[in-house]
């Protein structure tokens, strides 16, 4: 018992480290890839030739092992902060569709987002405030929204976030949201 509650405990512990180490890789690869090009361009600089053997990245090349496990620490933290990531944006929603509710909820916006697209004539996408129209004020436009991101964070949808007002997001099935939706008509509830 004491186990497996430290483990749903600390499981969202490690997935939120993860996840908020994805948001820095931009940070880390930045760092590695300005400090190759530094290394090089002072290397030139300073023997104004391409000779590396005195450069700390000429002592990695001629020391591969220290290279290989350097880009291995880095590609595993890569991974790693990825799984956290998808996996962090995956729990939130699930732990919170573990009520038949909020699964009615998923299935009635989806099948909204279905008669919204056909409803729209032309190459115009709908928009959520189309969607709110087909849902009827059931659910709060929040949750709405929020619902949406999900759905385009698994790939059900293809949503086209603009600057503004969200009501002005379009948003459009995508091969898999379509192949749900057919499941849900065929499915009686």
């Amino acid at each position: 018992m004491s186990s497996s509650q430290n483990q749903s405990v600390s499981s969202p512990r490690w997935i939120s480290f993860c996840s908020r180490l994805w948001r820095l890789q931009g940070y880390i690869w930045g760092t590695v890839i300005i400090g190759l090009i530094i290394n090089l361009v002072s290397t030139f600089l300073v023997a104004k030739r391409v000779d590396l053997t005195g450069a700390p990245l000429g002592w990695l090349i001629t020391h591969p092992i220290f290279l290989s496990i350097g880009l291995l620490l880095i590609l595993g933290q890569s991974a790693l902060a990825f799984w956290g990531y998808k996996r962090g944006t995956a729990t939130v929603h699930t732990s919170f569709s573990s009520s038949a509710q909020l699964k009615k909820r998923d299935c009635d916006i989806i099948q909204a987002i279905g008669k919204a697209e056909q409803a729209q004539p032309g190459p115009k996408l709908p928009t959520i405030a189309t969607l709110l129209h087909f849902l009827q004020n059931c659910y709060p436009q929040q949750d709405i929204i929020d619902t949406l991101k999900y759905f385009n964070e698994i790939g059900d949808i293809q949503l086209l976030q603009s600057f503004g007002d969200p009501l002005d997001w379009s948003f459009r099935l995508t091969p898999y949201g379509k192949r749900k939706l057919a499941l849900l008509t065929l499915t009686p509830n």
